[in-house]
């Protein structure tokens, strides 16, 4: 039973998080709050059960995932909190957003160093051009016009641009990890795809927020399906028995270019020219448009 806890685990989660996110009378702040919380709790238990080599670097995500929680809750609930006073911004909620990816980096680090503790350089190569590729694409939809945006002060930009960063890093430090080769397992895929439905929704929130849209929920709570699709599928890494296996040493080998491989360096690199093609299309760079509002990670329905 304990080796399909993980499955369980995912099959709850997102039945829980399709009510939430379909189902209007489900559509509460402690629905959420509870989703987020089973991914430190998950990750924890995990740690207990499965007892891996290093348990600092989960104890570390843990960490990251509890944060995250409590930035969920604080910018929500403010106006209870500081006597109906509005959410500035940056607000502490903030700050605690922030302070989910350094615990996040660190304890992937600490498992690429356990994993490959001699040099890589064709991994981490790979791994750069990856980011290079996405970075584009956040310098040039995000990071670009905020950092234009006469509106805001020197401090909003700076944490405006602050979240597809470390966005980008957390991205970065997994893909490193997925190339780093050894026995693979669900594990090192369920990581990557979280930290990528993290990336995408914090685009997309980033992205509308530049554009000047005020998110919705009406019908279909998107932005909170990605950001509980984190959760779920972090926890779920932690309790996958291959957990174990992310901190084993990885055996010396030559590195193969894989097809999977060649498509994600090569989609990566295509990406700045793809961009560029975009831009000559529609006759001005997507740069030059203004950032109302700063991008940040809270919605305004709660």
């Amino acid at each position: 039973m304990k080796r399909r806890a993980w499955l369980l685990y995912l099959v709850v989660g997102y039945g829980v998080l399709t009510g939430f996110a379909l189902v209007p009378t489900m559509r509460q702040g402690w629905v959420f709050n509870l989703i987020a919380l089973s991914s430190p709790v998950a990750i924890v238990t995990a740690v207990q059960m499965w007892r891996p080599n290093i348990r600092l670097s989960w104890y570390l995500f843990a960490l990251g995932q509890t944060l995250f929680v409590a930035g969920d809750i604080i910018p929500y609930n403010y106006s209870t909190l500081f006597g109906g006073a509005e959410l500035p911004f940056p607000s502490v909620g903030d700050v605690l957003y922030l302070s989910v990816y350094p615990p996040l980096v660190a304890g992937i680090l600490l498992t690429i160093r356990r994993r490959s503790p001699g040099s890589d350089r064709e991994s981490l190569i790979d791994s750069l051009i990856v980011a290079i590729g996405v970075g584009v694409i956040s310098w040039v939809f995000l990071m670009g016009p905020t950092a234009h945006d006469s509106s805001s002060t020197l401090l909003q930009k700076l944490v405006g641009m602050a979240y597809p960063f470390m966005d980008l890093i957390l991205l970065t430090v997994l893909v490193r990890l997925l190339m780093s080769g050894g026995r693979s397992g669900a594990s090192s895929y369920l990581l990557p795809a979280a930290a990528l439905a993290l990336l995408v929704t914090d685009f997309i929130y980033g992205y509308i927020s530049v554009q000047g849209t005020v998110y919705e929920p009406t019908s279909f709570a998107y932005l909170e399906a990605g950001w509980g699709s984190f959760y779920l599928l972090w926890g779920a890494a932690a309790l996958h028995p291959s957990m174990r296996r992310l901190s084993e040493r990885a055996p010396e080998h030559e590195t193969r270019i894989t097809r999977g491989r060649l498509l994600l360096i090569g989609g990566a690199a295509l990406i700045p020219q793809a961009i560029r093609a975009i831009q000559l299309l529609r006759g001005s760079p997507p740069t030059s448009g203004s950032s109302r509002s700063p991008p940040r990670r809270c919605s305004c329905w709660w």
